[in-house]
């Protein structure tokens, strides 16, 4: 009795673990910041390192610092959140590539959320920042080295413009289980022979 007592609670204590082992599938968090240091074409880069095949969502958004156009005719900041153009986004791992572009073939980045907000730090004089915001359909990754790269274009010279861009990666539901939870469901099924053998006995 105390066998099959004994061998029940580890079966459970197993069964728990296994479900820790799916709930805390891998994750992967990164945010950036970039400053466009021109106006002109610019493009910005960032490395993705996958453990495993995951679904990756990203957030971007391109800000421009208002500004107004002066006697002289050269604009010293933003006129419209689209002065600062989000051309194309890129995801690459040398072998497969996706584009975010809107040509035939190819994902759309969609429609921008165009808005403002006050920005400034404290102390400092309070400024307006025109905000785009694009949120990409989640894509099915391999895991590997990738890189993901934003391409633009700065309409003329401002006090200040940038991307701030966050990608949130999670475990594929699909995803091979590491070998520990391989080790943990063999241990699961002796268990489980054990009790079987001791009812029948």
């Amino acid at each position: 009795m105390n066998l099959l007592h004994t061998s029940r609670n580890l079966l459970a204590a197993t069964g728990l673990a296994l479900f820790g082992f799916a709930a805390q599938a891998s994750s992967l968090s990164l945010q950036d910041a970039y400053k466009v240091q021109a106006h002109g074409a610019f493009s910005h880069s960032l490395s993705l390192q996958l453990d495993e095949r995951s679904s990756v969502s990203i957030w971007l958004q391109g800000w421009s610092q208002k500004g107004a156009l002066p006697s002289s005719g050269n604009p010293t900041g933003a006129l419209a959140a689209s002065d600062l153009h989000i051309s194309s986004l890129i995801l690459s791992n040398g072998v497969q590539t996706f584009y975010f572009d809107g040509q035939p073939g190819h994902f759309s980045l969609g429609t921008p959320l165009m808005g403002s907000e006050s920005r400034g730090n404290p102390g400092s004089r309070p400024w307006t920042a025109f905000l785009q915001t694009y949120e990409l359909q989640p894509l099915l990754l391999d895991a590997g080295a990738w890189t993901l790269t934003v391409n633009g274009f700065d309409e003329h010279l401002k006090f200040a413009s940038g991307l701030d861009l966050r990608v949130q990666a999670q475990q594929a539901p699909n995803a091979v289980p590491a070998p520990a939870a391989f080790g943990l469901a063999a241990l699961a099924l002796l268990i489980g022979g054990l009790m079987s053998r001791k009812q029948r006995a």
